[in-house]
């Protein structure tokens, strides 16, 4: 044998896995003699002995537990040849792998059965936004987009575009409002259970002023008002506000068809707060790759959609 045989390597890992020939034979659905033939066509190009074989079952020798990691990566790496050569046809099918933190998860979750309809054959696998993994975006093999509001580094190669932005809102739920009343000047807030933001990383870089508008204004910046309770957390954040706990600020797409009322329509500007930036990103080698470009387009749109929604209810954009 002249070169290496993958469906001999993925025999003798499974025998090494189940240390049986005839259960590696039964689940590889092979006769135990072509399992056996697979074996030693291996030794013979390894040059030694990989399995001690008994009637308890297989044994890896000291060269077959060697062997068994070379077999795994060899596998490993076979697949994602495979499945890059598959991913470079450039298909509007397959898979697409989505890393995005809530804001790609909310906007996904009002129009996931639009992209469904219109690109049925595309296969999302969305994976919670890993800042870690973003950055080391050129190692993650197969079709990918990220969606992040964090900054990219200076020294990236990856492509880093930002294609929306979104503000902070305040928000308070009916219950809150039939106990404290509707709050209707900035002084009114004065007698209000405000819940405030007091960021841990990576977020600490935010400043305390622009993460709680509603303790500062119509006050001095010097005496803020108190925060009933304060979170690092935005869904922590809805989830105190959803229990009548006070008044908070909350991006839209989070507060979007949670019954919430908005406070202080056509007054409260979202420059007040925090603006956070949406950022996609690509491998350079994936900019014209169809899924990807599809994806980007129709959660352009969808984040588009949305917008006119919240321009509608305060009267302002938030988008850029």
């Amino acid at each position: 044998m002249t070169h290496i045989n993958h469906e001999h390597l993925k025999t003798f890992v499974i025998v090494a896995e189940c240390q049986n020939i005839s259960k590696a034979a039964e689940k590889l659905n092979v006769s135990q003699p072509t399992v056996s033939k697979h074996i030693r066509a291996l030794e013979h190009w390894v040059g030694s002995t990989l399995f001690l074989t008994s009637p308890k079952g297989a044994t890896l020798t000291e060269e077959g537990a060697k062997f068994l990691d070379y077999a795994r990566q060899s596998l490993q790496l076979s697949d994602t040849i495979r499945r890059d050569i598959k991913d470079s046809r450039n298909l509007l099918e397959g898979d697409l792998t989505v890393i995005t933190a809530r804001f790609g998860v909310y906007t996904l979750a009002r129009h996931l059965e639009e992209f469904r309809n219109v690109y049925p054959d595309i296969k999302l696998h969305v994976g919670y936004d890993n800042y870690a993994n973003l950055v080391r975006g050129n190692e993650i093999s197969g079709v990918y987009v990220g969606i992040t509001t964090r900054s990219p580094l200076n020294s990236t190669s990856l492509i880093w575009q930002k294609f929306a932005s979104y503000g902070f809102y305040p928000y308070a739920h009916a219950s809150y409002m039939q106990r404290f009343g509707l709050p209707k000047t900035w002084e009114d807030l004065d007698s209000h259970h405000l819940i405030g933001y007091q960021w841990s990383e990576p977020f600490s870089y935010l400043q305390f002023k622009e993460s709680n508008p509603l303790l500062f204004l119509g006050r001095d910046v010097d005496n803020p008002r108190e925060p009933y309770v304060l979170t690092d957390d935005i869904d922590a954040c809805r989830v105190f506000i959803e229990n009548g706990q006070g008044i908070g600020m909350l991006p839209p797409f989070l507060a979007q068809g949670s019954g919430l009322m908005p406070l202080f329509i056509g007054v409260y500007d979202p420059s007040f707060g925090i603006i956070n930036n949406v950022n996609y990103v690509i491998k350079p080698n994936l900019k014209s790759n169809r899924r990807v470009r599809a994806f980007i387009d129709f959660i352009k749109k969808a984040t588009e959609m949305d917008t006119k929604a919240v321009i509608n209810i305060w009267g302002n954009s938030d988008s850029s």
